[in-house]
C-alpha cells in the first residue's frame, strides 16, 4: 500500500491516528521496508510521517539506513529521497 498513490494516504493516515498497539504493528512494517521505500515516489511520503509521528526506534532506523556511508549525499540529489532527508533535519535531535 505504501507505493501506491491513494494507498500511501491511508497508510499515513493509520501512522497519524491509530492507536498504539496496531500503530506499532504499522510501524514495523514500514521499518521493514524502509530502504526501498525512502527513493520511492510514493513511500517517501509514509517514510516522513514516520519520521514524524513514528517511536524513537523508528526514527533511528531510518536515520541509520540514511546516514550511512554517503547515503545523505547521493539521497539528497534525487527528487523524493531529499523530501525525506529534509524530514530527518527537521525531526532529529542533536546526536542524529
Amino acid at each position: 500500500l505504501s507505493r501506491h498513490p491513494y494507498g500511501c494516504r491511508v497508510v499515513q493516515r493509520m501512522v497519524e491516528h491509530c492507536i498504539e498497539p496496531q500503530k506499532s504493528s504499522i510501524l514495523d512494517s514500514i521499518i521493514i521496508h524502509h530502504n526501498s521505500l525512502v527513493d520511492d515516489q510514493y513511500g517517501n511520503y509514509v517514510v516522513q510521517r514516520s519520521l514524524s509521528y513514528g517511536r524513537e526506534q523508528d526514527r533511528e532506523a531510518i536515520f541509520e539506513t540514511v546516514s550511512g556511508g554517503d547515503n545523505v549525499v547521493r539521497l539528497s540529489m534525487r527528487k523524493q529521497a531529499s523530501n525525506v532527508v529534509e524530514m530527518m533535519i527537521k525531526h532529529g535531535n542533536e546526536c542524529q
